[in-house]
């Protein structure tokens, strides 16, 4: 039992037949953390339109930025030991689509009873908030990310070592065969010469 789980989640990790599945998960998760501003209840009577169209924004910022973690930043920086770079390209990437996503909400949400101005402190505490969340979803894509890579190298790994131990086998049995041969057929001389000894002693 155990071990068909343990074969059946790397296998749904690394499988090329699962790949759809793995990128409905992801949305699926996306939709889930960010589908408190479909139903967040508005002190402006924000209509419901506008609240879909910032979330579907907020939706697809996320979503994009995951991406360029998975395909760009980690192939090309993490993988290749530019932390220092990766890191960089991370917080930036966190703070663009926290840009992105304020001047957006500032246009959808903009009307004459919506205050202009925020508090410090707030303006802080959200932007903090942001980032720590958007900072864990890029960590967890890199860490299943990660994850895939050292399933992929152990697979390599365990076939280099099987195919080392065929070629191995193949030639110590490329050794063995030969000398067995030859000590088959040296014993065999050795028998018939003795038998013509012994019928010759005989005879005189």
């Amino acid at each position: 039992m155990t071990t068909t789980f343990n074969y059946t989640i790397p296998h749904i990790l690394i499988s090329p037949k699962y790949r759809i599945y793995r990128h409905l998960l992801l949305w699926l998760t996306v939709f889930f953390i960010t589908a408190n501003i479909l139903w967040e209840p508005s002190e402006k009577n924000t209509e419901f339109s506008i609240r879909f169209t910032g979330w579907l924004l907020y939706f697809i910022a996320i979503l994009t930025t995951i991406y360029i973690n998975t395909y760009i930043l980690v192939p090309r920086l993490l993988l290749k030991n530019k932390l220092l770079f990766y890191f960089l390209a991370v917080i930036f990437s966190a703070w663009a689509i926290l840009l992105i996503i304020g001047t957006l909400q500032s246009i959808l949400y903009v009307n004459e009873s919506t205050p202009q101005t925020m508090e410090l402190s707030r303006l802080l505490l959200n932007i903090l908030s942001s980032t720590f969340s958007i900072g864990l979803l890029i960590v967890g894509s890199t860490t299943a990310l990660l994850f895939k890579y050292w399933i992929l190298d152990s697979q390599r790994i365990s076939e280099l070592k099987t195919n080392t131990l065929h070629s191995e086998l193949k030639l110590l049995k490329g050794q063995i065969n030969p000398h067995f041969l030859f000590n088959m057929l040296n014993n065999a001389n050795l028998l018939i010469k003795k038998k013509k000894s012994r019928s010759l002693t005989s005879v005189v």
